[in-house]
């Protein structure tokens, strides 16, 4: 189906199904509230905190393929500016398959994702809407079903337990072991 979207011309509907992945699986095993389905809020505390643990890395990545020149760009206006023009085309000339403009357009995108006022909202709300990333941490402790987990965990590394007096008994959310 996403193949179809990709080459069917219709950008807006793929760009709209590739950002359902997580609101789908969220939604793939409902919670229900008398006739009223939630989201499954431990995926979604799950998905929450997986993201935004991480966001800053996906920025840090940007930063480092793009290096200084998202800080340090010539403006749009500056390369229109018949006195910097030659320069900043001499410059910024690459693959003859991208013209200048194309490539100032991309950093100027990459310079908004990472280096912008911009962006530094969509890091304090990636990390902090919805609750900080300790409680993510502590709704997944919650809504997890602990025991059947530990009940897992010696069967999914190939282990039997055999008679074991505290099996399936979940004991500091540490499956009966102590530290």
């Amino acid at each position: 189906m996403l193949f179809y979207y990709r080459h069917s011309g219709d950008k807006k509907r793929h760009r709209r199904d590739a950002r359902m992945g997580i609101p789908k699986a969220a939604i793939g095993q409902p919670v229900m509230y008398g006739d009223i389905a939630v989201p499954n809020p431990l995926i979604t505390n799950m998905a929450k905190l997986h993201f935004a643990s991480h966001y800053h890395e996906f920025l840090e990545m940007i930063q480092v393929i793009c290096g200084g020149i998202i800080s340090t760009m010539p403006t749009y206006s500056d390369w229109r500016n018949p006195d910097t023009y030659d320069y900043i085309e001499y410059y910024l000339r690459g693959n003859p398959k991208y013209t200048t403009e194309e490539r100032l357009k991309m950093i100027h995108a990459a310079h908004r994702l990472v280096a912008s006022a911009e962006s530094a909202h969509h890091e304090i709300i990636t990390v902090h809407a919805e609750g900080s990333m300790a409680t993510q941490k502590m709704m997944i402790l919650a809504e997890a079903p602990l025991k059947q987990y530990c009940d897992m965990a010696p069967a999914s590394a190939g282990v039997e337990i055999k008679d074991r007096p505290d099996k399936g008994v979940v004991k500091n959310l540490k499956c009966g072991v102590k530290h």
